[in-house]
C-alpha cells in the first residue's frame, strides 16, 4: 500500500510539476521536506523523462511490482533515488501515532 502510494505520487508530482521548484508558491516550497526538495531538484531530464513515460503507461501495469521493475529497467539511477525516497516515507509513517497511522494507511 505504502509503496503503491510512494511510486504513484511521486510519478504523478513530476509529471505534473515539471520537476521545477521554482514553480510552487514560495509558501508551499517552505512546507516542503528537505527530501522532497531534493528529489524534485536532483532528478535529471532523462530521469524526468523516464517518470512521464512511466506514468503515461501506468494503466498497462497490472501492480505496483510491474511499476518498479519498468522504473529499474528503464533507470536504474531512478529506481535507486525512488528506493531511498520510499524508506525515508516509510520511516515517517513508522513515527506516526497510532490515530495518525491509521489515518495514513487508510489513504
Amino acid at each position: 500500500m505504502i509503496q503503491r502510494f510512494v511510486v504513484f505520487a511521486t510519478i504523478l508530482f513530476v509529471h505534473i510539476s515539471a520537476v521545477k521548484l521554482e514553480d510552487f508558491p514560495e509558501e508551499y516550497r517552505e512546507l516542503m521536506p528537505e527530501r522532497v526538495k531534493s528529489l524534485i531538484v536532483g532528478l535529471s531530464s532523462q530521469e524526468q523523462a523516464t517518470m512521464k513515460e512511466v506514468y503515461e503507461n501506468l494503466h498497462t501495469y497490472k501492480n505496483d511490482q510491474e511499476v518498479v521493475a519498468a522504473i529499474r529497467a528503464k533507470s536504474p539511477g531512478l529506481a535507486s533515488k525512488l528506493e531511498q525516497f520510499q524508506s525515508w516515507w516509510s520511516e515517517k509513517a513508522a513515527g506516526l501515532g497510532p490515530e495518525a497511522r491509521a489515518y495514513f494507511d487508510a489513504v
